[in-house]
């Protein structure tokens, strides 16, 4: 099998994600025969492709700020100055998504797969110990849009809605 003799974790990736049948004769289509397209991969770590991507799989949560005091968090108007994001408002060149509907759920740490999920997987053959929790939040996102690059940016994440909540961005 091309995956359990790969020599590194790309090979065994792309040999589970591109092989073109599967099952016992091999005659069955297989439904993962896929790779993600190369820009995909090329650009996964800049800014950009992760908002290209947000687009992609949020489109019609984005809003255009028109006032942005009003809109968005005081912490990110203080971050980046209300002058510097109304000019951007202005220009239609600001955009955010909010997702106000979570906020009133607890930020309260869960496991990434339930236990059913999860019961061969612990060292003893039963279930995993609960020791690697995940954090939902309800974040606040701002990007920019520049026409001349036809494209979408971060400008910065707010994860948590409390008055010294930290804002995230490239630098």
């Amino acid at each position: 099998d091309d995956v359990n003799n790969a020599k590194s974790q790309e090979e065994a990736y792309k040999a589970c994600f591109t092989k073109p049948t599967i099952g016992r004769f091999g005659i069955l289509p297989n439904p993962r025969n896929f790779l993600p397209a190369p820009y995909a991969v090329e650009n996964w770590e800049k800014d950009s492709e992760f908002a290209r991507q947000f687009f992609c799989g949020s489109p019609l949560m984005i809003e255009v700020a028109k006032d942005p005091e009003t809109q968005l968090s005081k912490n990110i108007v203080n971050h980046f100055g209300k002058d510097k994001l109304q000019e951007l408002a202005d220009k239609n060149q600001l955009l955010f998504v909010s997702y106000d509907d979570l906020a009133d759920l607890k930020v309260n740490p869960h496991q990434m797969f339930p236990l059913p999920m999860n019961d061969a997987s612990g060292p003893d053959g039963g279930p995993a110990p609960q020791v690697y929790p995940t954090f939902f939040y309800a974040p606040i996102v701002a990007f920019t849009y520049d026409y001349d690059k036809d494209e979408l940016d971060v400008l910065g994440i707010q994860l948590e809605r409390t008055d010294d909540a930290r804002v995230y961005t490239k630098n």
